[in-house]
């Protein structure tokens, strides 16, 4: 129910600037019709009169996923108009939709922040392909030259380094051996990778990934470092392993988020099927979509989640919710390949939830982050100082 304001919450702001398609207007209009009370809060948040001060309401409000957890924590008064618009439509859409509208109509991309300085980017998909003999090849989407095997697809948003086999040739050709290769994505990069049987992986930034170029007759298994979202192709007689520092994640055929970090819990999300963990400790888990596992020194346990608050960076977003400012600026790091200091300890401690939508500079994002709280930001090449307002 979230994803879907979160969704409409960007086809209205489309809307407001003047940039959305037919289609899209398509789709706000039957989520229009669908209810008389979506067409109410549409009309009060896209008045021109009032749409600001309906933003600037909810700009309090959106440090919290749950208006009646602000209101307690805080002591601030809750107005009429977030009391009359949590009645029509509920907690979830009341906080959440006007908060990804505020997300994305501030967020959008303005003059670099840091005046003279020279922009902090994001450097698109770039990563190293290192062979089991050593050799390596940097990667990119204007690569010009691949190992045989390998191809590389192109398509508007991305470059993805496939695998995938054609159906078999003549009978009677010698069987291929596998060979284990390794692709490695430096922090400020991400990239994707098709394998031989079809299974898409998105590596996130500063992650790695050892992988065969072809499955062998039992298993399919990969070794994970870092962040991924794996889309396995069904194949119920052979299963799909994902092998961690921590854990194992086995599966026949589904979609999933696993995060092994160093410094972090791990972590791994289901989005759909079903996938068995098994712990460091030995201890074995059972994961249904929506649910994740979280995997620690002292133990493990299973939680009921929403997903997409794991898995948005693959799709173009970062999602923070109730995350420490500290938490925030290591990921924009990985993102955008920077070093970052806060001024006070106490500003690592800031709670923010947030909708951040991943730009190629990360101007837009600091100046968002600092609209939202008693924090500002100042540039000295490629370190960024966090320091009181």
């Amino acid at each position: 129910m979230v994803s879907e304001y979160l969704h409409i919450a960007d086809l209205i702001r489309k809307e407001l600037d003047g940039t959305i398609s037919l289609h899209e207007r398509t789709e706000i209009e039957r989520w229009l019709d669908a209810d008389p009370h979506n067409a109410d809060f549409y009309r009060q948040l896209t008045e021109e009169s009032d749409f600001g001060r309906v933003l600037d309401e909810f700009r309090a409000a959106s440090r919290l996923s749950d208006f009646e957890d602000f209101a307690r924590r805080t002591g601030i008064r809750r107005t009429n108009r977030l009391l009359r618009l949590r009645k029509r439509v509920g907690v979830a859409a009341a906080v959440v939709l006007p908060l990804a509208l505020l997300l994305t109509l501030v967020s959008r991309p303005g003059r670099p922040s840091g005046g003279d300085e020279e922009p902090i980017l994001h450097r698109s998909s770039t990563a190293m392909l290192v062979l089991s003999d050593g050799r390596s090849y940097s990667l990119s989407d204007t690569t010009g030259y691949l190992p045989e095997g390998t191809a590389l697809k192109v398509d508007e948003e991305s470059a993805v380094l496939s695998y995938r086999q054609e159906p078999e040739g003549e009978p009677g050709l010698p069987e291929k051996k596998p060979v284990v290769n390794r692709l490695i994505v430096p922090r400020g990069s991400d990239y994707s990778l098709e394998l031989s049987d079809g299974t898409v992986v998105w590596l996130g930034a500063d992650s790695e990934i050892e992988y065969p170029d072809i499955f062998s007759d039992s298993v399919r298994e990969v070794t994970l470092k870092g962040l991924a979202y794996f889309k396995v192709a069904r194949d119920e007689r052979h299963p799909f392993i994902v092998r961690t520092s921590r854990s194992s994640v086995r599966v026949l055929g589904t979609e999933f988020c696993v995060s092994d970090q160093n410094g972090a819990v791990s972590r791994i999300t289901l989005v759909s099927g079903r996938v068995a963990v098994r712990d460091m400790h030995g201890s074995d888990l059972l994961l249904m979509p929506g649910q994740q596992a979280c995997i620690t020194a002292q133990g493990s346990q299973v939680t009921d989640v929403e997903t997409f608050y794991y898995t948005s960076w693959k799709d173009g977003y970062f999602m923070f919710r109730e995350n420490s400012l500290r938490e925030i600026m290591e990921e924009l790091s990985e993102w955008y390949d920077f070093d970052y200091i806060f001024s006070v300890p106490e500003l690592e401690r800031i709670e923010i939830s947030a909708r951040l939508k991943k730009y190629e500079s990360i101007d837009p994002v600091l100046e968002l982050l600092g609209g939202m709280d008693r924090i500002a930001f100042e540039r000295d090449g490629r370190t960024i100082t966090v320091v009181k307002k």
